[in-house]
């Protein structure tokens, strides 16, 4: 009997501690206000602002300097229109590949987005 209690109390244990950990697929964000503020939680900054909705598949669209590229989109389809478009883009252009932390309906263009999938979660993709 106390090694199923102190098995039981064991996977709690565990499961809590996962739970404190960023989605796996990223999660999603309404807005892409709420994918900024989620950035900077990260410790990341953003205070050169410019919400442009520059990015033709997304719904929104904004920077955070000229390197960091934060979209939200309203279907699967469009996020994968834009990395599609990207790689086509790059490859017709020979200018190689960039990567991207992709969540569920965001795209995060940003310096070392291997570090930043720890703190957020989501997926990293080559362009």
């Amino acid at each position: 009997m106390r090694r199923a209690v102190a098995g039981c109390v064991g996977l709690v244990l565990m499961l809590g501690a996962c739970a404190g950990g960023p989605p796996e697929k990223g999660g999603s964000f309404k807005t892409v206000e709420d994918l900024r503020d989620a950035y900077v939680k990260t410790g990341r900054d953003c205070s050169a602002w410019k919400h442009e909705d520059k990015m033709k598949a997304a719904a929104q669209s904004a920077e955070c300097d000229s390197s960091t590229v934060l979209s939200t989109y309203l279907s699967q389809s469009q996020l994968e229109e834009a990395i599609r478009g990207v790689k086509e883009f790059n490859d017709k252009l020979d200018l190689g590949s960039d990567e991207w932390l992709v969540g569920e309906n965001w795209i995060i263009n940003a310096k070392d987005v291997a570090e930043l999938q720890k703190k957020m979660g989501g997926t990293v993709v080559g362009t």
